[in-house]
Order: C-alpha cells, then structure tokens, then sequence
C-alpha cells in the first residue's frame, strides 16, 4: 500500500501524523510526506518564500522520522513542491500512484465541513482519499480517537 499524507504548517500537522502513527499498517506500506508551497511569481527571490520552504523541510522532515520511529522502516519519503497544493497533491498521487492521501482539515468556518485544499482532493484524486478533522473541544484541539482496519494489497 502506497500512503500520501500531505502536511501544512497549521494546527492539523499534529492531528494527521498522530492519527497515521496510530494505524496498524501493513510492513510493507510505503509513505510519502508531502508538502506543496504556494506559488507566485516572486519564488525564488522573495525572503518569505525561501523562509517558507526551510519551515517546510522541517515539517516534512519532523513526520517523516516520527513515521520511521512508529514503523521501524526506510519505506518513507518527504517531498516538497511549488505550486496549487490541490493540484499537486493529485499530480503527485496520480505519479506515484497512491492507494491512499491522508489530508487535514480543521473546519474553521461553521458552514464548512472541509477547507478548501482538503475538498477539492477529496473530489479530484483518483484514489481514496482520507480526511482527517480535529476534533474541538474547550478551545483545545483533542484526535479523535479511531482505528483504521487496513487489508493487503
């Protein structure tokens, strides 16, 4: 099994990589962190950007070690790219061909079940796509508590 989990710097990189640590998956699932840079036509120069993706490395780099410490593996990979995180997210799936891409969502807005990054992979990637929210409770962000049963592949 092929799991892309795509990670942002916000509340629900904590959420995500606890919830994916928590699953029993098979020895011989292979992980992809993921994390896509907004783009603009300043990339390369502008200080914030480059600031940007060094916080991002840090990010990518923190999942993917609590990933090899949970599971004891080397199956795991971190990438950074530049661009439409929901595009690339479904561009990345698609090449790597994913069976799976773990996304947050953190549902700030009352109307709103899912952010927009989230929902538009849920309803572009060719494969299955799993959202994981937090949960709010008392100002405090508390994972839910949930299993996945995962079969071979």
């Amino acid at each position: 099994m092929r799991i892309l989990i795509a990670v942002d710097e916000d509340t629900c990189f904590n959420t995500i990589v606890q919830f994916v640590t928590a699953q029993e998956w098979t020895a011989k699932t292979e992980f992809l962190v993921l994390h896509v840079l907004q783009s603009n036509s300043t990339v390369n120069v502008d200080p914030l950007f480059i600031d940007n993706r060094r916080n991002a490395m840090r990010l990518v780099r923190k999942a993917g070690i609590a990933l090899r410490d949970a599971y004891k593996t080397t199956h795991v990979k971190e990438k950074i790219e530049v661009g439409s995180p929901p595009e690339k997210i479904r561009e990345i799936a698609k090449s790597w061909h994913a069976d799976l891409v773990v996304i947050g969502a953190q549902g700030k807005l009352a109307d709103a079940l899912f952010g927009s990054v989230s929902k538009a992979t849920l309803t572009n990637c060719d494969c299955s796509v799993l959202i994981v929210k937090q949960k709010q409770t008392q100002n405090k962000v508390k994972l839910t508590e949930t299993k996945l049963k995962v079969g071979q592949h």
